[in-house]
C-alpha cells in the first residue's frame, strides 16, 4: 500500500515502475489517496498502469477515512517520496504503529525513523529499480515483514508516545529556563 494525496512529490509514478519490474503477479498493490484533488496526475497515473499491463495487480482506490483499518490490511506500506524530502513522514510512523514494515526513501524525516534491516527498508529517492528490489525482498520474506512490524511498533510506541513526547517537551523547557538562570547570574562586564 502506497497511502498519500496523488501528486509526483509522494512518488506513486516511481510505485507503479517498480512494481512493473516484479517478476511475479501474487500481490495486489493499492494506492489510498483523493483522485479528485489532482485529476490529471490521476489520468496520468491510469495510463501508466495501463500502459505496463498492471490493472490487474495495482488499484487507485481513492480516497479513506479509516487509514488504520486500511493499514490493517496492508502487508507492506510504502513512502515513495520523491522530489522533496517530508520533514516528518507520517505514513511510515503510522505505519509502524499498526505493526507494518515500511518502505520508505532514504531522505526527510524516514531516516530518523526507519531503520534499515530492523523496521524496513530505505531506497534511494526515485530509484525505481532499488524500489523493486525492497519489494521483491519484501514480498519473499513474510518473516522478514513480521520482525520488521513488531520491530517497528516497538520503536514507534518507545519513541513517538504521548508520554515520552511529554517528557522531552519539560526536559527542553527546563534547561531553557536553567540556561536562561545561568546567563542572569553572569556578572556585566
Amino acid at each position: 500500500m502506497l497511502p498519500g494525496r496523488l501528486t509526483r512529490l509522494k512518488g506513486q509514478d516511481v510505485f507503479i515502475r517498480a512494481l512493473s519490474q516484479l517478476r511475479r503477479d501474487d500481490y495486489q498493490a493499492v494506492m489510498v489517496g483523493d483522485t479528485e484533488d489532482n485529476p490529471n496526475f490521476t489520468g496520468e497515473l491510469s495510463d501508466l498502469i495501463a500502459n505496463l499491463g498492471l490493472k490487474n495487480t495495482i488499484s487507485l482506490v481513492g480516497h479513506c477515512d479509516d487509514m488504520p483499518a486500511a493499514l490493517m490490511l496492508a502487508d507492506i506500506v510504502v513512502s515513495a517520496s520523491s522530489n522533496e524530502p517530508e520533514a516528518f513522514g507520517r505514513t511510515t510512523i503510522e505505519a509502524m504503529a499498526m505493526g507494518k514494515p515500511v518502505i520508505a526513501t532514504a531522505h526527510g524525516g524516514s531516516l530518523e525513523t526507519v531503520s534499515p534491516g530492523k523496521t524496513g527498508w530505505l531506497v534511494t529517492p526515485g530509484d525505481d529499480g532499488e524500489l523493486a528490489h525492497a519489494l521483491q525482498e519484501a514480498l519473499s520474506s513474510p518473516d522478514m515483514r513480521s520482525a520488521y512490524g513488531l520491530a517497528g511498533k516497538d520503536a514507534v510506541n518507545s519513541t513517538f508516545s504521548m508520554n515520552n513526547m511529554c517528557e522531552k517537551t519539560i526536559a527542553f523547557y527546563r534547561r531553557l529556563i536553567s540556561d536562561n538562570r545561568d546567563e542572569r547570574a553572569r556578572p556585566a562586564a
